[in-house]
């Protein structure tokens, strides 16, 4: 247990230290610092009556950032399995991997990279909007002055064809907060699911960023085939998106799905007793 431990920090530190994690981080803060700045600086001087709330103004659902947040969706594969996604086959390449093998044991040295690949995911996708919701809870109201109307003559009885509708309608930044997990949940299984296939024996050779690239492009390919073919609840974007017209069963159904597949991934290489 304290082998376990002690090899999960290590695999967190040199997380934290690699530049993929730092510009990934980055990136996501920038990306939530310009989708403020774009909300507050959209309504400037305007007509308070109209001031929209805290969670109207966030990333998920700001109105004049809205093509930030498309973009985050768009290159969503690209942002999970650059954060540590690709650590294996950096480390079977550079022969730091082996050392690990030998002094954990190969099974452990899997878990524990799996589950740090999962925690940073999540951590680098969750950490920044909800630094957004705070950046907007000091600045905008908690009910917006527009809400009251648009309920009475547009919105009534809408919330109960959405995902957690009714949450919304009463809680709106709990909302917020409960998309903000569920992002990072699918960006930790979508994550442990691409280490799981860079531990591939054909791609034990592949460049790490190309495998990146590649990982991107079938990725988003495969999504809007889904798309096209009217499957879109079988595409990861369907769900990371608020307002969505699904239930609790086909999302929880959803990510067990994928985190089966990448755990039998995992499970298949953890057994091997040579690889590297």
């Amino acid at each position: 247990m304290k082998n376990k431990k002690m090899l999960l920090n290590i695999e967190i530190i040199k997380c934290i230290n690699q530049k993929e994690f730092k510009v990934v981080f980055s990136l996501m803060l920038l990306l939530v610092t310009l989708s403020y700045f774009i909300e507050t600086f959209s309504v400037y001087g305007k007509n308070v009556m109209w001031l929209r709330s805290v969670a109207q103004n966030s990333f998920m659902i700001g109105l004049y950032s809205d093509n930030l947040f498309q973009f985050y969706t768009f290159f969503f594969p690209l942002i999970c399995v650059s954060v540590y996604s690709m650590s294996f086959l950096q480390e079977c390449q550079d022969g730091t991997a082996e050392n690990y093998f030998i002094r954990m044991g190969y099974a452990k040295y899997i878990w524990s990279k799996a589950l740090s690949v999962f925690l940073l995911t999540c951590f680098s996708i969750i950490i920044p909007m909800l630094t957004n919701l705070f950046l907007c809870k000091m600045t905008f109201p908690l009910v917006g002055s527009d809400d009251n109307v648009l309920d009475n003559h547009f919105t009534e009885g809408i919330y109960q064809e959405i995902f957690l509708g009714n949450i919304y309608e009463k809680h709106q930044v709990l909302y917020v907060i409960i998309m903000i997990l569920i992002n990072g949940c699918l960006g930790g299984v979508l994550a442990i699911l691409a280490l799981g296939i860079s531990m591939l024996p054909a791609l034990s050779n592949c460049n790490p960023y190309i495998f990146c690239i590649g990982f991107f492009i079938a990725f988003d390919g495969v999504s809007i085939v889904l798309q096209n073919f009217m499957f879109p609840k079988l595409n990861y974007a369907y769900y990371l998106n608020p307002f969505g017209n699904y239930n609790m069963i086909q999302l929880v159904t959803f990510i067990l799905f994928n985190v089966i597949i990448a755990l039998l991934l995992l499970r298949k290489q953890s057994h091997r007793e040579e690889y590297l």
